[in-house]
């Protein structure tokens, strides 16, 4: 296979970058774009799918993203199985804003199932898609569940107060449609899915950009991220933030009240009263003032790190109260639906919560009483 072996029986690694350095560089002469902190040729998956066309290439990176299944969720949870239960850890405190955590093995990290337009290879979909397919219920009974339709963007536009944005979900609008519309005042399009002139079928791009930029901006993204997001100017991004915040202005109010409690007290509560501490937006505020979100200024005093921790904390401010108010929902219906479970005599357990989402395990006559409660519950 190369010249220096010949006549010699050896072992090619495919997981040693070495071994694929002396292929792919040395043999077949590529130039790979980047090279590791040591000098070498940097062989990481984005150069290898510019290769793909290859038979060979191809058939690493199925490789490549095989063995990462294997190892990120089969081996954690077959060597965690007893007799084929799987016994993970839902952890209370795991997060700041009070959703639940999974451990040992991590349930709420599986992969979601894959479109045969994934780009995926038919090899690689089918074992993406086999991994959700090992989890079934015992004998006699079912697997119930249900998540939230856009939770975190319903408890952003309750928590923002602007009404334009709460209309949205009053009639049945899209989002990220709403959010391209009053951005860009864009006329004759629609929001709504059911329209004829509905924006995605209209002008999917403006819809697009309206994805990147509907949570980040009010969760504190600056003009350089949107910038580099969208492939455009710094002055464009900053345009595109100013526009979205004028078309909602009482999300712009509410970022700067969850600022300024931040910067003056060192903390931010939820709607329901969880409370996260930032006292580091207190004390860097107290030292410098509205100064350090200056960057000229920050960067001109050698604070950049100062500056670069205050906005971190500031953004903190802004979605905790969000994320945190859909945890309080998510935790309130599974207590409301474990206490209808027990009046109604279910035989059966809530299995696990991931984020927006409850699962439960219930036996199989029972099943649809189960799925009604659990829809009323939630709701």
């Amino acid at each position: 296979f190369f010249d220096k072996y010949e006549d010699k029986k050896y072992i090619f690694n495919l997981k040693s970058n070495d071994h694929l350095i002396e292929l792919i560089c040395n043999t077949w002469g590529y130039v790979t774009p980047e090279k590791t902190e040591t000098g070498k040729p940097k062989i990481d998956d984005e150069f290898l799918e510019s290769l793909k066309t290859k038979d060979v290439i191809a058939n690493l990176l199925d490789f490549k993203k095989l063995n990462k299944l294997l190892s990120t969720y089969v081996d954690g949870i077959l060597e965690r199985q007893i007799d084929g239960v799987i016994y993970t850890s839902m952890l209370q405190f795991g997060t700041t804003s009070g959703r639940f955590s999974s451990r040992n093995p991590n349930l709420q990290n599986q992969p979601r199932v894959k479109d045969d337009d994934s780009g995926l290879s038919p090899l690689v979909l089918q074992y993406v898609n086999a991994i959700r397919k090992g989890f079934v219920a015992p004998k006699g009974y079912k697997v119930v569940n249900a998540d939230y339709a856009s939770l975190e963007p319903v408890c952003f536009a309750h928590v923002s107060g602007d009404e334009k944005l709460k209309d949205v979900f009053r009639n049945g609008e899209d989002l990220y449609s709403r959010v391209a519309i009053e951005t860009f005042n864009l006329v004759g399009v629609s929001a709504k899915k059911s329209d004829p002139n509905y924006l995605k079928n209209i002008m999917p791009e403006k819809r697009q950009v309206a994805k990147v930029i509907a949570l980040a901006i009010p969760y504190g993204a600056e003009a350089s991220r949107i910038s580099e997001e969208l492939g455009v100017s710094f002055k464009e991004a900053n345009d595109v933030i100013e526009n979205y915040l004028t078309g909602f202005p009482y999300l712009r109010k509410y970022m700067n009240r969850c600022n300024y409690t931040a910067k003056t007290t060192g903390q931010v509560s939820t709607e329901f009263g969880r409370i996260r501490h930032l006292r580091e937006a207190r004390s860097i505020y107290t030292l410098y003032g509205d100064s350090i979100l200056d960057y000229k200024w920050a960067k001109k005093q050698g604070v950049e790190d100062i500056r670069r921790k205050f906005k971190n904390v500031l953004n903190n401010s802004k979605n905790f109260p969000i994320q945190g108010l859909a945890a309080h929902i998510v935790n309130r219906a599974m207590i409301a639906l474990a206490r209808a479970f027990k009046k109604h005599g279910i035989v059966g357990w809530i299995g696990l919560q991931v984020h927006d989402e409850i699962t439960a395990i219930i036996r199989e006559d029972q099943a649809q009483l189960a799925s009604d409660l659990m829809k009323q519950a939630m709701e």
